[in-house]
């Protein structure tokens, strides 16, 4: 009762609507899409590359738009998140990225360059993330996080590596973002797989097999069965831990503390988590709808690390997690994510403009965030506990 009254509280406070923002991409041809950002690039003083974007043609300017937001995130990394050039490397990124390749009219040519810009894209994200990861020395009280896609992220301490919610998206019938050499190196590199819930965009069995097979495990919200091949049951068992209730008492998975609550998105099962790494406390809840669910985060070790769609009522899940004992505003830090999901309908790609501008995201006029950073694909940070 404790909990669904908190959650009744919480949701009292803000006004929650349709997911579907007001501000949802509205799909556009290539042309439109490149006068777009030839526009915000012009209106952010980037004349340069607003000129060398409007000369190219409707397939032409994909790839060179992508790899330009890229430098400009990169040379924007340790900048806060609401800077404004940061900014304007998120925003300009959204156009490219929003090419309606499910469009039939739009030519083959279109198509087919946005195919092969976004994989790209993806790609290099996963070659930086897995060279970092296998090479990176994290200290004792410190953990290292790195965003790969959508909600695919790495969680490195100095004794554990944590896999979370890891795709293959995206690809097409001529394009794939990830390699066989990919997959098996990420079954190396981590310890344990966390799956918040069996969507195709959080979930990927190519990887599940490999770590079963070099006997790491997985931590899954359910009973699985792979969807692409019936003979591929994934079973509480060795190797296996399905959490399909809630665990408000830590369950000790190869030395990594779990907590989750037990929620759906539609009806799927899909978890909550709050994770303690070796003394870090990372909170995930995927695409969980249900609010009572993460409301159970305030009763839960305070996170130091939130990761949440940004979609996904962020408020609600962050100010859940602020209102644990002990939490530190000054010392925690929160990872939007899940924007721009490529094998997403346009409108569903979710926009960075929505993420910085609407009122039920960072846009929210009154309510007073943790550190916000949001990374880029293939960009990671350090959490280190002050002293």
């Amino acid at each position: 009762m404790k909990i669904v009254a908190a959650a009744l509280m919480l949701s009292s406070c803000f006004a929650f609507v349709d997911t579907a923002s007001a501000f949802a991409w509205v799909p556009k041809t290539s042309a439109e899409e490149r006068a777009g950002f030839v526009a915000a690039a012009r209106a952010a003083g980037e004349t340069g590359l607003a000129d060398r974007i409007a000369a190219l043609d409707d397939a032409a300017w994909i790839d060179p738009a992508i790899r330009a937001s890229e430098a400009m995130l990169a040379a924007t990394a340790d900048l806060d998140a609401f800077d404004p050039k940061r900014r304007t490397a998120f925003q300009l990124l959204d156009y490219p990225l929003h090419v309606n390749n499910y469009d039939k009219k739009a030519s083959p040519e279109v198509r087919l360059a946005f195919e092969r810009a976004a994989t790209d894209y993806v790609k290099r994200a996963i070659a930086r993330v897995r060279e970092e990861v296998r090479t990176a020395k994290v200290e004792p009280d410190s953990l290292r996080i790195w965003h790969v896609y959508n909600m695919a992220y790495v969680l490195k301490s100095a004794q554990h590596t944590v896999l979370i919610d890891f795709t293959p998206y995206p690809y097409s019938d001529t394009f794939a973002s990830w390699t066989d050499s990919d997959w098996d190196a990420f079954a190396d590199i981590g310890d344990i797989l966390v799956i918040t819930h069996p969507h195709r965009d959080h979930t990927s069995y190519p990887l599940m097999n490999r770590m079963l097979e070099r006997g790491k495990t997985l931590v899954l919200p359910c009973a699985m069965t792979n969807r692409y091949d019936a003979s591929q049951v994934y079973l509480p068992g060795k190797n296996i831990v399905v959490l399909d209730t809630d665990h408000a008492a830590p369950v000790d998975v190869c030395g990594v503390k779990f907590r989750n609550f037990h929620g759906f998105q539609g009806n799927v099962p899909c978890n909550s988590y709050n994770i303690e790494i070796d003394g870090v406390t990372v909170t995930d809840n995927g695409d969980n709808s249900d609010i009572n669910k993460d409301a159970c985060q305030m009763d839960c070790p305070p996170a130091d690390v939130i990761i949440a769609a940004t979609w996904n009522r962020p408020m609600f899940f962050v100010k859940s997690c602020m209102l644990a004992r002990g939490f530190r505003r000054d010392r925690a830090v929160f990872l939007p994510s899940h924007d721009n999901e490529l094998m997403h309908s346009v409108p569903h790609r979710e926009s960075y403009r929505e993420m910085y501008e609407a009122d039920r995201r960072l846009g929210a006029p009154d309510f007073i965030w943790p550190r916000v950073k949001p990374l880029a694909l293939g960009e990671s940070l350090t959490w280190i506990r002050s002293r």
